[in-house]
């Protein structure tokens, strides 16, 4: 009897509590769910206080365990965030270093394409100024030429400053020989050509031509075949012509 009562007490509490009209079925299903809950409530108040002791232990170390995973957590972010950074600086920085030195070798290379960019121009202005001098002196009027004995002829293309010539003394003289004109086919020349002027040790135009010459001059002379080698030919034909360009070097 007293089960009965227990029983039609619970029915009572479950509808009053969830506040429906249930079924027998449900109701018996919902009541042994409070049994269930009773009988763990029992057995949680049967504990012995050092039971609980422990209990409460083991929820105190799961809470203090879990601030330190957290900390620890929190540590392994702050260094992943600090390598981070550090090997964004390194990269930034190593950027820079390259972006640097491609500045510098581009200026580098624009100097140096400058420098050979002038050197080409002086080189080019040099050679325009030699071409355009070599042009004036073909372009140049021929001086006055001076007759004298035998048809031999001279102009003096640069009276030297030093001392003049003297009959029977020994000069040395650097000559061009040349056939037909001034600027013809060279066919001899000497460098260091030295002689004693009136003796006959050259050919007579020479010792003709030469008289009054000043040491550091140079002279154009023209000799015909009757005071040069007559009808020999030494390469500018048989009875030709000789022109020579004298620089009188000592007297």
């Amino acid at each position: 009897d007293d089960e009965n009562d227990d029983d039609h007490f619970e029915r009572e509490y479950i509808r009053k509590r969830f506040k429906t009209n249930t079924s027998g079925s449900d109701v018996q299903q919902q009541s042994a769910m409070v049994k269930e809950n009773k009988k763990d409530e029992a057995v949680t108040d049967k504990r012995s206080p050092k039971e609980e002791v422990v209990v409460e232990e083991t929820k105190t170390n799961k809470e203090t365990q879990q601030p330190a995973s957290s900390t620890t957590s929190s540590s392994n972010c702050n260094k992943s965030d600090e390598q981070n950074k550090e090997r964004t600086r390194l990269k930034n920085q190593l950027r820079k270093q390259r972006r640097k030195e491609k500045k510098t070798a581009a200026a580098k290379a624009k100097k140096d394409m400058e420098n050979n960019r002038q050197k080409e121009a002086a080189k080019l202005e040099k050679t325009k100024a030699a071409r355009q001098r070599d042009q004036e002196k073909l372009r140049k009027p021929a001086r006055e030429f001076v007759t004298c004995r035998k048809g031999v002829k001279y102009a003096d293309i640069n009276v030297g400053q030093g001392p003049v010539v003297q009959d029977r003394k020994k000069m040395r003289v650097k000559y061009i020989l040349r056939a037909e004109t001034r600027q013809g086919k060279i066919i001899d020349s000497g460098s260091n050509f030295g002689f004693r002027l009136g003796k006959g040790e050259v050919i007579e135009g020479w010792d003709i031509g030469v008289k009054g010459m000043r040491q550091g001059g140079t002279r154009h002379l023209i000799v015909p075949p009757a005071a040069g080698y007559g009808n020999k030919n030494i390469g500018a034909g048989s009875g030709a012509i000789l022109y020579f360009e004298i620089t009188l070097l000592s007297c």
